[in-house]
């Protein structure tokens, strides 16, 4: 950035109005004069003096782009004419300067003001409502029909966006409220004859101090999200925040752009679908090299055949482990081809384990589990009430067994008589163990050797 020039974020709110005016004028007095006002506002140096501003809400041709309709011509024809030069105009806001202290000032109905204050605040704000409750019912309802609440826990992708919604509720709420109690007391002093009482400096000043702590926290969700298994030196889920980089990048990027200059809208939309995609192109790589040099995803890793526990030494599943082998409960197995598969976030983990004997000469059974993971009972026992629903194939029935040979709270044996299918489920205090069986490889004994195992592994 040239010396010459300045940029930073404008954080604007239509009861704000005189505070804008205040701030640009007090720009200008120390040598920056405002050139565009847009998502960023733009400042060039020159001499300092002494100007006046005006901060008028105006109609506007589309609602993407900038375009300024005829109606709205013929106003800022009439401020230039009475010593009132355009400086820049973001979707309704219109700015004004005026270099001769004497011109008079831009009259404009005060009823009429603010109905433009109260119809410009519901274009900015009713977005926010629709996005919110949009994801958060679509996150709620669309998506528990295919899979429960405790499978989408598991996935960090679902959990922030989960967040994002709730976070536009309540910023959509929050800037809602506050307008509202200032529409309120605006409408008694316009009722009484007073002038419209527009926020001061200082209490801009504080709204946009909020604002910035907003963004910052709303920026670092996701790496709070992923700090958990960071802490325990899993990187991936904190590696893949970063990709949600480019895309906040070039949200704010296309938004500035829609506003930059006067365009159809329909050469504002191609022109910025084709930066947003360039953006996010550009950004991406980056992102993904500085993965691929700084984590090991990418490289090959070779199974940790070990049992993490957490700070109070209880077990704490992970993907790239393989607790329990088919060796552990079948000596004679040999060697075992073992697999690991898992989804985690900060408020639940699922981890998938399969080993089977790798003996082409004998068969030497294949053990399959899950253990379901969480410090929330709910969720907990959202996993057990919904295991086997979303599974048109099967009809588990299940029985209660005893759970105390598993060292559990209570266990449950689930079976499908059709297809020979059975499924062991026990509940821990902070787990649920679910193993998967076929009839052929489902004796006494066998059962015997699984709750001996898993007892000393996920027992209380």
């Amino acid at each position: 950035m040239s010396k010459n020039t300045r940029k930073n974020l404008a954080f604007i709110r239509y009861s704000d109005l005189s505070a804008l005016c205040e701030r640009l004028e007090k720009m200008e007095a120390e040598g920056w004069r405002l050139e565009s006002l847009h998502l960023l506002a733009e400042y060039r140096r020159c001499e300092p003096r002494k100007v006046r501003y005006s901060a008028e809400l105006l109609g506007t041709a589309n609602i993407i782009g900038n375009a300024i309709p005829q109606k709205s011509h013929d106003y800022i024809d009439l401020c230039e004419q009475a010593g009132w030069s355009l400086v820049s105009h973001y979707g309704p806001l219109h700015i004004f300067r005026a270099e001769d202290l004497s011109a008079p000032e831009i009259v404009s109905d005060p009823v009429e003001k603010l109905q433009a204050v109260k119809r410009a605040s519901r274009r900015m704000y009713l977005p926010l409502w629709f996005m919110g409750i949009f994801y958060l019912l679509y996150q709620l309802f669309m998506f528990d029909a295919i899979e429960s609440p405790s499978i989408f826990a598991t996935q960090q992708y679902v959990l922030l966006t989960l967040f994002s919604s709730i976070i536009l509720i309540v910023l959509a709420g929050m800037y809602s409220f506050e307008f509202l109690i200032w529409y309120i007391k605006a409408k008694r002093a316009v009722s009484e004859g007073l002038p419209i009482p527009f926020n001061g400096t200082k209490a801009a000043n504080r709204a946009t101090m909020r604002d910035w702590i907003i963004i910052g926290v709303i920026l670092a969700i996701p790496f709070l999200l992923s700090l958990p298994d960071a802490l325990r030196g899993d990187y991936t889920e904190l590696s893949t925040s970063f990709w949600g980089i480019p895309f906040a990048v070039a949200l704010f990027a296309v938004i500035h752009f829609f506003y930059k200059k006067d365009r159809s809208p329909a050469k504002t939309i191609i022109s910025a679908v084709v930066f947003a995609i360039s953006l996010v192109t550009v950004l991406t790589i980056l992102v993904f090299a500085s993965i691929i040099l700084f984590t090991d995803i990418g490289r090959d890793k070779t199974p940790l055949v070990e049992i993490k526990t957490d700070a109070r030494g209880n077990f704490l599943p992970d993907p790239d482990s393989i607790p329990v082998t088919l060796a552990d409960v079948n000596p004679f197995a040999g060697e075992c081809e073992n697999e690991a598969d898992g989804n985690s976030s900060i408020i639940a983990g699922l981890y998938s384990y399969s080993s089977g004997s790798t003996n082409d000469d004998t068969d030497h059974g294949y053990l399959s589990y899950e253990i379901y993971h969480s410090n929330f009972d709910w969720l907990l026992q959202s996993y057990v009430r919904d295991f086997g629903k979303n599974d048109p194939d099967f009809e588990y029935v299940r029985t209660e067994i005893d759970a105390v040979p598993w060292g559990a709270g209570k266990a449950y044996i689930a079976k499908d008589d059709r297809f020979g299918n059975t499924a062991y489920i026990i509940i821990y205090d902070e787990n649920v163990l679910v193993i998967k069986t076929h009839e052929r490889f489902t004796n006494a004994a066998l059962i015997e050797k699984y709750a001996e195992v898993f007892s000393g592994l996920l027992g209380n």
